[in-house]
């Protein structure tokens, strides 16, 4: 049972000790970057979705078909899910949404009559024209402080990662001793940070 020994102050972390019991591994999230991938893409999901809907009436997920679709026009459902990441049921539920409202269509797919593709219409290449602008600017926002250069470090980082994501996945439930890490509270430097 772990219990924090000062109220939390909004946007900081506060570090805290066990109150009770063995002591145990605990994340320092000051160091672990996956709390900040994880927080920053909630973040700006939420955020999206608020705004999208707000002003298009429809959601960051829909939006996300959308910029594929203009990117790689005439794909099918699966070749969205691969690239961006999303489940099939989310997906699925974005193209229907999306037909309903007429800004995208299914066409058969040349080689393979059995499969549908999917494309933007007039109408649904008009809305992406509309958010692309709002997209950006939230880009630029999230991006404002760096310089450009340190923008192109920043992505191919980001990309490096990207490419480790299978290896990441690929992690099972054994029994190994874990690394040294300074996620880890009381790791080198941070040992002074944590105890506080």
């Amino acid at each position: 049972m772990c219990s924090t020994e000062r109220p939390r102050q909004k946007g900081k972390l506060n570090h805290f000790t066990p109150a009770e019991g063995p002591a145990k591994k605990a994340l320092n999230l000051d160091r672990y970057a996956t709390y900040f991938f994880t927080t920053i893409t909630n973040k700006l999901s939420n955020g999206a979705s608020r705004l999208y809907l707000k002003e298009f009436q429809i959601g960051v997920v829909e939006w996300r078909v959308i910029a594929m679709l203009c990117i790689e026009p005439r794909i099918p459902a699966m070749r969205i899910t691969q690239v961006i990441a999303i489940d099939k049921g989310s997906v699925s539920r974005a193209v229907t949404s999306l037909h309903k409202q007429g800004y995208l269509r299914e066409i058969v797919d040349e080689v393979d009559e059995r499969r549908k593709n999917l494309e933007l219409t007039a109408a649904g290449y008009k809305l992406h024209n509309r958010i692309i602008n709002l997209a950006l600017e939230r880009e630029r926002r999230l991006l404002s402080g760096f310089t450009d250069k340190e923008v192109d470090v920043l992505l191919e980082f980001l990309s490096r990662i990207l490419g480790n994501m299978a290896s990441v996945n690929s992690v099972e439930n054994e029994a190994r001793p874990a690394r040294a890490s300074p996620a880890i509270k009381g790791f080198g430097r941070n040992a002074g940070k944590n105890a506080r």
